[in-house]
């Protein structure tokens, strides 16, 4: 197994469906974290890690993913695309993917997260273990509202949703985090057709007592599945809060292509990106991220906001995500 080439699908074929309106303009990995979309923060990590042979699954508005990472050149890479017509969910999207790749081992990661998890510690710890799959796991106050996943004193699955393994003794409970390692056998456990891996393939092999572990992710772990979650992400980097070890880009600052009126005002902490425009009188801050192109419009204020590459600001807005086609106000909305 430690000889196996080892490769990186990235999910990212979701609908999207509780950000709203935000996901008619852009599919959910393609969503701007300080200026860089999820699934390049996705794909620099396995990068940065060694893992060069990428598969990026579509579905909804899929050609823009193409447009962004292309080939994979600028990345040190090469990406493939497993696009679906029809949507095949996290069992038949791996297993799609996987018919692209020689055997070997596969690291597979949700494309709408920003995490901080060391790959090359992650594989080690699924080699060391002899595990057909492992599982990242997260520490959360609820899990069950995840889909709980348990794991004894020494990692193995004893808990995988409603099952439980008898005579486990104690359960740690936590969530799972949309990161896995897998092997070959896992792929063949998955059934044709759409559907989850968790409810099929995983299933199966819990049952049958095939070794299956949980990896505890001590890192940040951010994902954006709702406007709050999202907008809070993009704030708690620009703050300092949750740094990942390996960012696709800078997290603060002004790009030197930017155009920024003498007479406007940047409070701290901002990042505008390059080619954007803030007007006279404006002021932009604290925690803005200004994209790519983006515009404040002359005399207006702006703060706690993420604003898309190519939006314009025509008036004061807070709590806010800015797109071309609308602005967003979040207000106490809950996460």
């Amino acid at each position: 197994m430690a000889d196996a080439p080892v490769h990186a699908m990235l999910l990212a074929a979701g609908l999207g469906t509780r950000l709203g309106e935000l996901s008619a303009e852009r599919p959910k990995p393609m969503f701007p974290v300080c200026n860089r979309p999820l699934v390049r923060w996705a794909a620099n990590l396995c990068v940065e890690h060694g893992l060069r042979e990428i598969s990026v699954n579509l579905h909804h508005l899929g050609e823009q993913l193409r447009a962004e990472l292309g080939d994979g050149a600028d990345l040190g890479a090469r990406v493939r695309y497993s696009p679906e017509p029809v949507i095949l969910g996290t069992g038949g999207g791996i297993k799609a993917m996987a018919a692209q790749h020689p055997r070997g081992t596969a690291v597979v990661m949700n494309a709408k997260l920003v995490v901080d998890i060391d790959l090359r510690e992650l594989l080690a710890f699924h080699r060391e273990r002899g595990a057909l799959a492992t599982l990242v796991l997260h520490e959360d106050p609820q899990p069950e509202r995840w889909g709980a996943l348990g794991i004894d004193e020494n990692g193995r699955l004893t808990r995988l949703l409603e099952q439980r393994r008898p005579g486990a003794g104690v359960t740690r409970d936590l969530m799972f985090c949309g990161i896995h390692v897998l092997e070959p056998e896992v792929v063949e456990a998955i059934p044709d057709g759409p559907c989850c891996i968790i409810r099929t393939a995983y299933s199966t092999l819990f049952r049958a007592g095939a070794p299956l572990v949980g990896y505890v992710l001590r890192g940040t772990f951010q994902e954006h599945s709702t406007p709050r979650r999202y907008l809070d992400g993009n704030l708690d980097l620009l703050r300092g809060i949750g740094v990942p070890r390996v960012c696709p880009g800078p997290l603060r600052g002004v790009d030197p292509s930017a155009r920024v009126d003498p007479s406007a005002r940047l409070v701290e902490p901002v990042l505008v990106g390059p080619g954007a425009t803030v007007g006279p009188g404006a002021t932009v801050g604290p925690e803005v991220v200004l994209g790519d192109g983006a515009r404040v419009a002359a005399g207006v204020d702006v703060c706690r906001a993420v604003v898309w590459p190519g939006a314009e600001v025509r008036a004061r807005a807070t709590e806010a995500i800015i797109t071309p086609r609308a602005c967003l106000q979040l207000g106490g909305q809950r996460a």
